[in-house]
């Protein structure tokens, strides 16, 4: 048989053959690859990377969706995975958010943990059914410069940080060595406002064995707490001897 003749058959049953390919990919509606040069629409719904029903109008991506445009949500986004993006997220409306930013114009539902490194604005009302802490309760019993004691019975100082105001909890009971009561806290106190005295909180004290009420109280720019052994005393006021005790809770604003 003629080379040229056995060329031509092979190369008419390579057509054959990738003919029958393709109508038996559109009965199955199964391709490796589609190229559409102008548009793609379906009646029905489109899932890409599964053969389960999307439902009609819906988009089901089983893999990695990377979308270089603008993307028109109506209707809602539903994400089981990860979701990335390297400019905004504007949710409800359609201004820029700005890079990185997301802005949210209905209610935003967080079930997890939240970290907001830079800080949260809300111009509406803020639920927490959780914990909310810049600093969760850390004990800084031993860390603290305790004066006014040579002994302790107790010697608890703990505190958390939200934002800018930092909770002390504190417990010190023992044996007095000077006219003066006193702890420090790991943050600096806000100077404003720029009274002296920030954050004055009545407390129950113990005075050379004496119960009565005192008060303490920080000063700015400090990181020192003053106990004072009676509401209308100094804080210079304490028995060098005998029993000691300040106990209380105090909220101050930090810089």
């Amino acid at each position: 048989m003629n080379e040229e003749l056995i060329k031509e058959l092979v190369r008419k049953i390579d057509q054959l053959q990738k003919r029958v390919d393709y109508l038996e990919a559109v009965e199955k509606n199964t391709f490796s690859t589609v190229a559409v040069s102008d548009y793609l629409t379906a009646e029905g719904g489109l899932h890409v990377g599964g053969t389960s029903d999307p439902g009609t109008d819906n988009l089901i991506v089983d893999g990695t969706s990377t979308l270089t445009g603008n993307v028109d949500a109506n209707a809602g986004i539903d994400v089981t995975g990860l979701t990335t993006t390297t400019g905004g997220v504007h949710v409800g409306g359609v201004s820029d958010p700005g890079t990185d930013n997301l802005q949210v114009d209905g209610t935003s539902t967080l079930t997890g943990n939240v970290d907001a490194g830079a800080g949260v604005d809300v111009t509406g009302l803020l639920t927490v059914t959780g914990d909310a802490y810049t600093v969760v309760w850390t004990d800084y019993s031993d860390s603290s410069t305790i004066t006014g004691w040579n002994s302790y019975t107790y010697k608890e100082i703990y505190y958390k940080v939200i934002g800018k105001l930092i909770f002390v909890s504190f417990h010190i009971y023992g044996t007095s060595d000077s006219t003066s009561a006193s702890f420090t806290i790991p943050y600096t106190v806000s100077n404003n406002p720029s009274t002296v005295n920030i954050g004055q909180v009545v407390i129950p004290v113990v005075d050379n064995g004496s119960s009565a009420f005192g008060f303490i109280y920080a000063d700015k720019n400090t990181s020192v707490i003053y106990a004072v052994p009676s509401v209308s005393g100094a804080y210079d006021d304490w028995t060098s001897s005998g029993n000691k005790r300040i106990r209380g809770e105090i909220w101050i604003v930090i810089q």
